[in-house]
């Protein structure tokens, strides 16, 4: 009888496709995705369904052929998708192993179903230490199960920690019930983020600085503007512009721009994508933003650290 490979099975929901793009990352740098047919991962490109497939066959033949190795990313859309009850239904019955991770502002008391809420998993959640903890053992035991060798430490942990970072900021910003999350401990690991250092300023925190300055105007524009010479960012009486030979500078600008619209934080005015307004959701966000951002200060202060 031919023995079973070894497969790792990310269950998530769609929704949650941000999350599973960054853990994704993490495998490949273990050595996991550098065969593709090593992770089953549907929101990814080369990760996913093979194009003429049926996706419940699929899965139900990578569950019997295979010994399928499955991380749980549990949060509020998971037990949301039929779907993903059905994943986590299989794994139970073929008692496959596990790990479950928990999104920012996923807690320990709201899983239910099939997953033991006893077993130890990784909430994003937690102190830095214990995410770190549990982060290195979900390493150890995949690189034990397929047969990889040591990573390099100083190397592991400079991905670990840029993976927490990512997830903790996109979760700041994606939070589906922000009553639930503390501003303080939200804007904390954007702020985080930030590192001091000229013209290295991260996109999530420019993000906040925009939040907090258009929650700051009544009429919750920002205005972006380029032409070949330069680009510039006005909000209210606060103005600010870059030279063209700053292209670093100013792509931070637009990526910031680009995720707040994302997560449905600003909207656009028009197809130029010239004029963006906060929506009900930012107008939120914008209150928390403020409390880190001193909007009396002019904005360049804080785009030009």
């Amino acid at each position: 009888m031919k023995e079973k490979k070894y497969k790792l099975f990310i269950s998530h929901a769609s929704k949650d496709q941000v999350f599973v793009e960054a853990l994704i990352k993490l495998f490949e740098f273990m050595g996991i995705g550098q065969n593709t047919e090593r992770i089953i991962c549907t929101s990814v490109e080369g990760y996913g369904i093979p194009l003429d497939a049926n996706i419940f066959d699929f899965l139900k033949e990578q569950f019997l052929d295979y010994h399928l190795y499955v991380i749980f990313l549990l949060s509020s859309n998971y037990y949301a998708s039929p779907v993903c009850l059905n994943e986590m239904g299989a794994a139970w019955v073929l008692q496959t192993r596990y790990t479950s991770i928990l999104v920012p502002g996923f807690r320990f008391d709201m899983i239910r179903g099939a997953i033991d809420p006893a077993k130890k998993a990784i909430q994003m959640d937690a102190r830095d230490i214990q995410i770190k903890d549990g982060l290195n053992n979900l390493k150890d035991n995949l690189l034990s199960v397929f047969g990889l060798g040591d990573l390099a430490q100083t190397r592991w942990e400079r991905y670990r920690d840029q993976f927490i970072e990512e997830v903790k900021a996109v979760g700041c910003l994606s939070s589906p019930d922000i009553e639930e999350v503390s501003a303080a401990e939200c804007l904390k690991s954007i702020v985080k983020q930030e590192e001091h250092k000229e013209r290295n300023i991260k996109s999530s925190f420019i993000a906040a600085v925009l939040l907090a300055y258009a929650g700051d105007d009544p009429t919750g524009i920002i205005c972006y503007k380029r032409d070949d010479f330069k680009e510039s960012l006005t909000i209210g009486n606060q103005q600010v512009s870059i030279e063209k030979i700053f292209a670093t500078e100013r792509n931070k600008w637009k990526r910031s721009l680009d995720e707040l619209e994302d997560f449905h934080i600003i909207k656009s005015l028009g197809s130029e994508r010239c004029l963006y307004q906060l929506t009900e959701k930012g107008i939120e966000w914008a209150k928390w933003a403020a409390k880190i951002i001193d909007t009396k200060k002019k904005m360049q202060e804080y785009l030009f650290l």
